[in-house]
């Protein structure tokens, strides 16, 4: 997509921010309101308010909302969130690191917009979203499509892998790992060296945030994860 792109005819959309962060709030105020014949913001609401989830707000046609204000409403209120996405559209603003949490929703949003890009594409990129499609900028993408072939290879882990890499997914340290599975501590570290190799991470703490993201506690039947050790 590029700035010669041109906006898919549509009528002018009734929209709401939804941002904890004024300043891009505002700046994307700024965005949709220079976006002839598309857009009319209704205002900025702030996503700890009640009031984003009360009737008078059924007059939008979309809501424009942050990756992590979306998780956090939907932790907090999903019956009437599952109401108001029956009156409107949900655009929703995220990065990678919210991203895979939101696709993995039973209830997912219109749309999604990786990466927001600057004035003009962010108008071209929240039409689209509109439109049911996801926006994805070439970085996030190829990181999404990277972490695709990390989770294939993830997915055929068994064994000490398997155990070991479930276990720093909840966040346990090398010793800790290896008291539970009775094995020593530098048997441990050779296994994570191999699971960072296999998987092409760089430290140990990316290893262990990608565990917990991709829940590789999760049952499978071709899996024989090691049982923890009794006694």
């Amino acid at each position: 997509m590029d700035e010669n792109s041109a906006i898919p005819p549509a009528k002018a959309s009734n929209v709401l921010i939804v941002l904890r962060d004024t300043i891009l709030a505002l700046e994307l105020h700024k965005v949709l309101d220079e976006a002839p014949n598309r857009f009319r913001v209704l205002g900025i609401v702030d996503p700890k308010s009640a009031a984003l989830l009360e009737q008078p707000y059924a007059a939008a046609d979309a809501l424009i909302v942050g990756g992590e204000e979306w998780l956090a409403l939907w932790r907090k209120h999903p019956d009437r969130l599952r109401d108001l996405m029956r009156l409107c559209a949900v655009v929703v603003l995220t990065s990678n690191g919210h991203l895979l949490d939101i696709l993995s929703m039973e209830w997912r949003p219109t749309g999604l917009v990786v990466k927001l890009a600057r004035a003009p594409l962010a108008a071209i990129a929240i039409s689209v979203a509109l439109e049911g499609n996801a926006v994805i900028a070439e970085g996030p993408f190829d990181l999404l499509r990277r972490n695709s072939y990390r989770r294939a290879i993830a997915n055929g882990f068994e064994g000490r892998e398997l155990a070991v890499m479930q276990r720093m997914g909840r966040g346990e340290p090398n010793d800790k790992i290896a008291g539970v599975l009775g094995l020593a501590e530098s048997e441990i570290k050779i296994v994570v060296a191999t699971l960072m190799r296999r998987l092409r991470l760089p430290k140990r703490l990316t290893l262990a945030v990608f565990a917990g993201r991709e829940r590789l506690n999760a049952e499978n039947p071709s899996r024989t994860p090691i049982p923890d050790r009794q006694g």
